[in-house]
């Protein structure tokens, strides 16, 4: 648990081949740090993830639907069950990063729809959108303060697309201001796919006025449009 010097339980897990000879010497070691140790078995998410991840994540799923506000979200546990922090001022102390790839891996081991992530947390992430802690309500920082992450989240977004574009450009190397109409592969079948994909793989979604070619003529002008347009979903 973190931070690790202030929890003084660890949670234990015991793998399919782990001997008691080996739980007890972990327990010795613990013992000398002044650490109670709590055993479980081995399973994805184990005890503390597989619930609070689950928590976490229908709390985000309670902000979207617009059930309550972050603040009274969190007041509800702090004063209802006597938790010290909420569970979204707690997973603005994780990372809103560390959420969803839990969630995430949660949801594909076990193949169960309660474990899919709330889409405004894959929106969040993706835009590096940050958020105040103790806040009012989920309210996001300046996007400047945070540039180098939100280029580096562009970056990943160009790379899945240029990825995508390969698979009908084979072995030329795309790059990211190159018009593709200009290569001479373009038909109605290509379009289609590349829209759905930018749906599907940025979770937006594309209306009729976005159809237009400006928006689809290279990497960066994709990118900046699954910017736009998840920023956009964001903010409603």
């Amino acid at each position: 648990m973190n931070p690790v010097p202030m929890k003084p339980v660890v949670e234990m897990i015991r793998g399919y081949h782990t001997s008691d000879r080996a739980i007890e010497t972990a327990k010795k070691v613990l013992s000398q740090m002044g650490k109670e140790c709590i055993i479980v078995n081995d399973s994805p998410g184990f005890v503390s993830n597989r619930v609070l991840m689950l928590t976490i994540n229908e709390a985000i799923f309670l902000l979207q639907d617009r059930v309550a506000t972050a603040k009274d979200i969190d007041k509800i546990f702090q004063g209802c069950f006597g938790h010290k922090m909420g569970p979204l001022a707690t997973a603005d102390l994780i990372g809103l990063d560390t959420i969803l790839f839990s969630i995430e891996v949660l949801y594909e081991s076990f193949n169960d729809s309660k474990y899919r992530p709330c889409p405004l947390l894959k929106k969040w992430w993706m835009l590096g959108c940050m958020v105040k802690k103790v806040a009012k309500d989920f309210t996001y920082i300046n996007k400047n303060k945070y540039v180098e992450i939100f280029y580096k989240l562009m970056n990943e977004i160009q790379f899945k697309i240029k990825a995508f574009l390969a698979k009908f450009f084979g072995n030329h190397d795309l790059q990211p201001d190159e018009d593709i109409f200009a290569l001479g592969f373009v038909n109605s079948m290509f379009a289609m796919q590349l829209v759905l994909f930018v749906e599907q793989e940025f979770n937006i979604s594309v209306e009729n006025e976005d159809l237009e070619l400006e928006n689809f003529r290279t990497i960066n002008s994709i990118a900046n449009l699954v910017e736009r347009k998840s920023t956009n979903l964001v903010q409603q």
